[in-house]
């Protein structure tokens, strides 16, 4: 529906009224309906302890930081598997929920990164071959703040 403004000019009509200030209370309460009624939106973005954050009017937070693995790689069973797992410590306030992680460099060698959430939150990378090398990644949580 179409909004007809009033143009209001001093001591000329149309008078105060409260037909015309009713007309403006309800165009103001009828907006707060519709911004009430918006689909979840960024309340704050900004950076804490590395990490690029987003904070969701909802109380959904979303945080990303390049995440290097230690270099210490620990062998699993005896089929050639090997296990490296770096504690990542989230933006301050965030709960964490879940979260993934994406190689930034190329190895053939990589079969699974994982982020685990528990007592504590870490990237798990699993490897075949044994290295004393390091790996980035990208890792992306997702909780609440």
């Amino acid at each position: 529906m179409a909004y007809t403004k009033t143009n209001w000019i001093n001591d000329s009509p149309p008078a105060l009224s409260a037909e015309n200030l009713n007309k403006i209370e309800e165009g103001i309460y009828n907006n707060s309906l519709v911004i009430d009624a918006t689909d979840d939106y960024i309340v704050e973005t900004g950076t804490s302890g590395g990490w690029s954050y987003r904070k969701w009017k909802s109380g959904r937070m979303e945080a990303e930081k390049d995440v290097t693995t230690g270099s210490t790689w620990t062998q699993v069973g005896s089929a050639g598997f090997y296990y490296n797992a770096t504690t990542i410590t989230p933006p301050t306030g965030m709960t964490v929920k879940s979260g993934f992680a994406n190689l930034l460099s190329v190895s053939q060698y990589i079969t699974s990164a994982q982020v685990q959430v528990g007592t504590s939150t870490t990237l798990q990378v699993h490897r075949l071959a044994s290295t004393s090398a390091a790996f980035n990644f990208r890792v992306t949580l997702i909780g609440t703040y």
